[in-house]
Protein backbone atom coordinates (compact mmCIF):
# COMPACT_ATOMS: atom_id res chain seq x y z
CA UNK A 1 0.00 0.00 0.00
CA UNK A 2 2.79 2.56 0.71
CA UNK A 3 4.09 1.72 -2.75
CA UNK A 4 0.56 2.53 -4.12
CA UNK A 5 0.29 5.80 -2.37
CA UNK A 6 4.37 6.83 -3.21
CA UNK A 7 3.23 6.10 -6.90
CA UNK A 8 -0.07 8.16 -7.10
CA UNK A 9 1.84 11.10 -4.73
CA UNK A 10 4.44 11.26 -8.07
CA UNK A 11 2.13 11.23 -10.47
CA UNK A 12 0.17 13.79 -8.72
CA UNK A 13 2.95 16.42 -8.46
CA UNK A 14 3.31 18.66 -11.66
CA UNK A 15 6.64 18.70 -12.75
CA UNK A 16 9.07 20.85 -11.45
CA UNK A 17 10.30 23.40 -14.45
CA UNK A 18 12.73 26.12 -14.17
CA UNK A 19 12.19 29.99 -14.26
CA UNK A 20 10.75 31.31 -17.24
CA UNK A 21 12.56 34.05 -18.59
CA UNK A 22 10.32 37.09 -18.91
CA UNK A 23 8.98 38.65 -22.26
CA UNK A 24 11.42 40.36 -23.74
CA UNK A 25 10.78 43.73 -23.89
CA UNK A 26 11.58 45.41 -27.33
CA UNK A 27 14.12 48.70 -26.76
CA UNK A 28 12.88 51.93 -28.46
CA UNK A 29 14.27 52.39 -31.49
CA UNK A 30 17.53 54.80 -31.89
CA UNK A 31 17.72 57.34 -34.22
CA UNK A 32 20.74 56.87 -36.72
CA UNK A 33 22.16 59.01 -39.54
CA UNK A 34 21.10 58.84 -42.69
CA UNK A 35 23.00 59.48 -45.78
CA UNK A 36 21.56 62.89 -45.92
CA UNK A 37 22.61 63.42 -43.10
CA UNK A 38 20.13 64.16 -40.65
CA UNK A 39 18.72 62.35 -38.07
CA UNK A 40 15.56 59.90 -38.20
CA UNK A 41 12.74 60.24 -35.14
CA UNK A 42 11.33 56.98 -34.36
CA UNK A 43 8.04 56.58 -35.86
CA UNK A 44 5.86 56.46 -32.68
CA UNK A 45 7.27 59.34 -31.60
CA UNK A 46 5.61 62.81 -31.24
CA UNK A 47 9.51 63.93 -31.86
CA UNK A 48 9.55 65.87 -34.95
CA UNK A 49 12.78 65.63 -37.08
CA UNK A 50 14.85 68.95 -37.77
CA UNK A 51 14.13 71.58 -39.43
CA UNK A 52 15.56 71.29 -42.51
CA UNK A 53 18.07 74.40 -43.95
CA UNK A 54 16.80 75.16 -47.14
CA UNK A 55 13.44 74.89 -47.37
CA UNK A 56 12.85 78.34 -47.62
CA UNK A 57 11.00 80.18 -51.02
CA UNK A 58 13.28 83.39 -51.51
CA UNK A 59 17.04 84.53 -51.21
CA UNK A 60 18.87 87.76 -51.05
CA UNK A 61 22.40 87.77 -51.74
CA UNK A 62 24.88 90.31 -51.99
CA UNK A 63 28.07 89.33 -54.37
CA UNK A 64 30.92 91.04 -53.95
CA UNK A 65 33.45 90.97 -56.42
CA UNK A 66 33.66 90.56 -60.20
CA UNK A 67 31.18 91.04 -60.96
CA UNK A 68 29.41 93.06 -57.28
CA UNK A 69 25.72 92.11 -57.49
CA UNK A 70 22.58 92.30 -55.28
CA UNK A 71 20.37 89.23 -56.01
CA UNK A 72 17.33 87.97 -55.62
CA UNK A 73 15.86 84.48 -56.11
CA UNK A 74 13.06 82.37 -55.91
CA UNK A 75 12.51 79.09 -55.66
CA UNK A 76 10.35 77.72 -59.00
CA UNK A 77 7.55 75.08 -56.99
CA UNK A 78 8.81 72.26 -55.03
CA UNK A 79 12.24 71.68 -56.57
CA UNK A 80 15.46 72.61 -56.62
CA UNK A 81 15.64 75.01 -59.26
CA UNK A 82 16.24 78.84 -58.25
CA UNK A 83 14.86 82.22 -60.68
CA UNK A 84 17.12 84.66 -60.08
CA UNK A 85 17.62 88.20 -60.96
CA UNK A 86 19.45 91.59 -60.07
CA UNK A 87 21.26 94.49 -60.67
CA UNK A 88 25.89 93.99 -61.10
CA UNK A 89 28.71 96.55 -61.02
CA UNK A 90 31.28 94.72 -63.53
CA UNK A 91 34.53 96.91 -62.22
CA UNK A 92 32.22 100.10 -62.92
CA UNK A 93 30.45 99.18 -65.89
CA UNK A 94 26.46 98.44 -64.80
CA UNK A 95 24.26 95.68 -65.99
CA UNK A 96 20.91 93.62 -65.08
CA UNK A 97 20.94 90.22 -65.12
CA UNK A 98 18.49 86.70 -65.30
CA UNK A 99 19.20 83.27 -64.58
CA UNK A 100 18.91 79.46 -62.87
CA UNK A 101 20.26 78.07 -60.38
CA UNK A 102 20.06 74.54 -58.78
CA UNK A 103 20.77 73.42 -55.16
CA UNK A 104 23.07 70.76 -55.26
CA UNK A 105 23.40 68.91 -51.25
CA UNK A 106 26.98 68.34 -49.92
CA UNK A 107 25.83 68.09 -46.45
CA UNK A 108 23.32 68.86 -44.30
CA UNK A 109 22.67 68.94 -40.29
CA UNK A 110 19.98 70.01 -37.88
CA UNK A 111 20.98 74.08 -38.73
CA UNK A 112 23.84 73.72 -41.48
CA UNK A 113 24.07 72.89 -44.75
CA UNK A 114 26.78 72.82 -47.61
CA UNK A 115 25.50 73.63 -50.85
CA UNK A 116 27.11 73.95 -54.35
CA UNK A 117 25.19 75.78 -56.43
CA UNK A 118 25.70 75.49 -60.15
CA UNK A 119 24.01 78.86 -62.44
CA UNK A 120 23.74 80.36 -65.59
CA UNK A 121 23.11 83.57 -66.00
CA UNK A 122 22.60 86.19 -68.65
CA UNK A 123 23.89 89.62 -68.23
CA UNK A 124 22.57 92.84 -70.78
CA UNK A 125 24.87 96.15 -69.98
CA UNK A 126 24.13 99.41 -71.84
CA UNK A 127 27.37 101.43 -72.75
CA UNK A 128 26.80 104.50 -73.50
CA UNK A 129 29.74 106.10 -75.74
CA UNK A 130 30.81 109.02 -77.97
CA UNK A 131 30.61 108.46 -82.20
CA UNK A 132 32.68 111.25 -83.40
CA UNK A 133 29.91 111.61 -86.12
CA UNK A 134 26.75 111.28 -84.31
CA UNK A 135 27.41 112.05 -80.71
CA UNK A 136 26.24 110.01 -77.87
CA UNK A 137 24.95 106.47 -78.94
CA UNK A 138 23.70 103.37 -76.96
CA UNK A 139 25.85 100.17 -77.25
CA UNK A 140 24.82 96.57 -75.63
CA UNK A 141 27.05 94.06 -74.44
CA UNK A 142 25.27 90.73 -73.60
CA UNK A 143 27.57 88.45 -71.35
CA UNK A 144 26.52 85.01 -71.17
CA UNK A 145 27.81 83.29 -67.57
CA UNK A 146 27.90 79.85 -66.53
CA UNK A 147 29.30 79.81 -62.32
CA UNK A 148 28.93 77.85 -59.42
CA UNK A 149 28.09 79.10 -55.28
CA UNK A 150 30.15 76.89 -52.73
CA UNK A 151 27.93 78.14 -49.62
CA UNK A 152 27.58 77.25 -45.86
CA UNK A 153 24.15 77.82 -44.82
CA UNK A 154 22.81 77.93 -40.88
CA UNK A 155 19.56 78.35 -39.80
CA UNK A 156 19.12 80.98 -37.32
CA UNK A 157 15.09 81.15 -36.69
CA UNK A 158 12.26 78.83 -38.19
CA UNK A 159 11.85 81.82 -40.44
CA UNK A 160 15.72 82.96 -40.88
CA UNK A 161 18.43 81.54 -42.45
CA UNK A 162 22.26 83.21 -43.65
CA UNK A 163 24.55 82.23 -45.89
CA UNK A 164 28.07 82.52 -46.86
CA UNK A 165 30.36 81.16 -50.03
CA UNK A 166 31.91 81.82 -53.02
CA UNK A 167 31.13 82.29 -56.58
CA UNK A 168 33.49 80.97 -59.34
CA UNK A 169 32.96 80.66 -62.93
CA UNK A 170 33.18 82.38 -66.45
CA UNK A 171 31.35 84.46 -69.22
CA UNK A 172 31.28 85.01 -72.83
CA UNK A 173 30.79 88.36 -73.94
CA UNK A 174 29.31 89.64 -77.09
CA UNK A 175 29.76 93.02 -78.17
CA UNK A 176 29.31 93.76 -82.16
CA UNK A 177 30.64 90.86 -83.35
CA UNK A 178 33.52 91.18 -80.88
CA UNK A 179 33.77 87.95 -78.37
CA UNK A 180 35.32 88.49 -75.23
CA UNK A 181 36.10 86.39 -71.71
CA UNK A 182 34.39 88.01 -68.86
CA UNK A 183 35.72 85.50 -65.46
CA UNK A 184 33.29 85.29 -62.64
CA UNK A 185 34.74 85.65 -58.88
CA UNK A 186 32.99 86.72 -55.55
CA UNK A 187 32.34 86.12 -52.30
CA UNK A 188 28.57 85.80 -51.50
CA UNK A 189 26.52 86.73 -48.48
CA UNK A 190 22.50 86.91 -48.03
CA UNK A 191 19.33 85.79 -46.24
CA UNK A 192 17.01 83.19 -46.95
CA UNK A 193 13.57 83.94 -45.52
Amino acid sequence: MRRLLLLAALFSVPPLRGAEPPAAIAPEPVPFPTADGLFNAPAHSAAAAPALVGDDAVRIDLVLGLPTALRAQARLGDTKVWAEGGAAVYVVIPSVFVGLRYDGLLHRSASDTLLVRPGLDVYYVTVYSDDWRSGRYRNGIGVVAADFDIAWQHRWTDAVSGNVGIKLGCGVGVTHGFVFPAPILGVTMGLQF
